[in-house]
């Protein structure tokens, strides 16, 4: 089971589990369904290459997870796929849970990133303009793309405009397969011999002929302007962009959603940083206050004596 964890000062542990029914089962009997008997489950690691992922996508029981706060259960979900959670609700015993999208965002809840092969790549804690990325798991696939991202600025870079246009992909797909596809059905039509089909001819339909009636004719006076606006010509960098809008739309949505990742994940460092730095100073003053209090008993045992 893979299990994504968060300390916050103020609301406690937030959790995501991710696994299958078997694992859930140890932890909870009531929650999934017992799983049929010949259920196998073919392991896969962060180093399984895509045909081991492919096959467990289709061979192995759906991933499912859950998200708790300080050990109660808030949401159970069927399959670990992107989308976000408040952190107030609570399910009832066997209830199954969605994540919301039109959730206040003001309030305090969890944002999942997933992937094609329900592989949780990051989880983050949201509260209006509040960000912080869990720390991954070890062994799991999102540890594995945080390692690569922090080896390289590039790769810290790269990856999430990466991710970002793959969201804006499917527009890039389509304009592309959509030409492919007119230029093969034009080549097979091309193949076909020219033949020319002798429909035979309909009867002429009667023609009828209504009489109209004859309205007045009223004619306005129109003013004559005559104004000539010189605009300048376009540069040829803007007629391209015109000309092509359907292919940089979407990668300029992509470069935008990996920037707006990038800052997500320096707000959350600068976050984690001050809670840190919150906490020292907090066991500071325990520990300040600790002593106090033992000298003051020392002094008062001292003083009886």
């Amino acid at each position: 089971m893979e299990k994504w964890a968060l300390n916050h000062p103020k609301l406690g542990l937030i959790e995501l589990e991710v696994g299958y029914d078997s694992e859930f089962l140890e932890l909870d009997p009531t929650w999934p369904e017992e799983p049929k008997e010949d259920e196998e489950i073919r392991p896969v690691t962060a180093e399984s290459g895509l045909k081991e992922r492919f096959g467990a996508l289709f061979n192995n029981p759906s991933v499912r997870a859950r998200i708790l706060l300080n050990g109660q259960v808030l949401h159970r979900v069927n399959t670990a796929a992107s989308g976000r959670y408040l952190l107030e609700d609570s399910v009832k015993e066997g209830e199954l849970t969605g994540h919301n999208p039109g959730l206040d965002r003001a309030k305090p809840h969890v944002k999942v990133t997933a992937n094609f092969f329900d592989e949780v790549l990051e989880v983050q804690f949201r509260q209006g303009s509040e960000i912080v990325i869990f720390d991954p798991p070890a062994g799991s696939r999102g540890e594995k793309r945080r390692q690569a991202m922090e080896s390289s600025t590039i790769k810290r870079v790269g990856f999430p405009i990466l991710a970002g246009l793959g969201k804006g992909g499917w527009a890039i797909a389509a304009i592309i397969l959509a030409s492919v596809f007119s230029r093969i059905v034009k080549w097979l039509l091309s193949l076909l011999p020219d033949f020319d089909i002798n429909w035979p001819s309909l009867p002429a339909l009667p023609q009828i002929a209504l009489p109209t009636p004859s309205l007045p004719q009223i004619h306005l006076p129109t003013p004559n302007i005559d104004i000539e606006i010189n605009l300048p010509a376009l540069p040829a960098w803007v007629e391209f962009l015109l000309d092509y809008s359907k292919v940089w739309v979407p990668i300029l949505i992509g470069i935008v959603v990996g920037l707006l990742a990038l800052r997500n994940y320096r707000k959350s460092e600068q976050t984690k940083r001050a809670w840190h730095k919150q906490q020292r100073t907090q066991a500071r003053a325990d520990a300040a206050s600790s002593k106090t209090t033992q000298a003051d008993a020392s002094e008062n045992n001292s003083g009886d004596h």
